[in-house]
């Protein structure tokens, strides 16, 4: 597991995170975390803010084995819901997808108002935030979950790190248990701003 961007910033693995064979969606691995404690970091300042203002787009391949919320991405560093800064990007307790951020008030993508798709164990799904301009959307699978307008930056992240797997401040709090494949985030380009059809190969970039 590397950061191939052209940041360099160095991963770090904590817990019991490791490559696993047992699960991939390409190529034959895929990052796995136990749901205790395990997760991955990407050090570097950059992603304090990287994805506070602009077009971006963050995917991968999520598979959970249990029954429990889990962390994708995250780079909000304090605790309390009162001290607002960074995003987070999960599955929550009702086993749906949201991503939360902070901009001069909350914001939520699929959040528990509507129908939104039920997550399975054991099953690979393809998980997309894009913002283009003013325009945020999650994707599964390619379909549009949720489109929310909010035209504020996110307040920026303060860990000093972009979290694979769990909130930076509690390793705790929503940790990752399951695999996650290939892994992306591309700052500055919104890839996906309708429906689609989900990768079928990995990325090259």
């Amino acid at each position: 597991t590397s950061d191939s961007s052209n940041k360099n910033g160095t991963v770090s693995f904590t817990g019991n995170t490791s490559i696993s064979t047992a699960q991939s969606k390409f190529g034959g691995s895929s990052m796995y975390f136990d749901g205790s404690g395990d997760y991955l970091q990407v050090i570097d300042t950059y992603w304090s803010s990287a994805l506070s203002s602009g077009d971006f787009t963050m995917e991968c391949w999520a598979r959970w084995d249990t029954n429990q919320s889990g962390t994708l991405m995250s780079n909000r560093g304090n605790s309390g819901n009162n001290t607002a800064n960074g995003f987070v990007f999960y599955r929550t307790s009702s086993s749906t997808i949201v991503m939360y951020w902070y901009a001069g008030g909350w914001n939520y993508l699929n959040n528990t108002q509507g129908t939104r798709t039920t997550i399975t164990e054991n099953v690979w799904y393809h998980i997309a935030v894009t913002r283009s301009g003013s325009t945020w959307k999650l994707f599964l699978n390619g379909t549009a979950e949720d489109t929310v307008t909010s035209s504020g930056n996110m307040t920026n992240g303060v860990h000093g790190s972009l979290a694979i797997g769990i909130i930076p401040y509690s390793p705790t709090y929503h940790p990752m248990a399951g695999w996650i494949d290939d892994l992306r985030v591309t700052k500055g380009v919104a890839r996906y701003t309708s429906n689609f059809t989900p990768p079928t190969t990995a990325h090259l970039t």
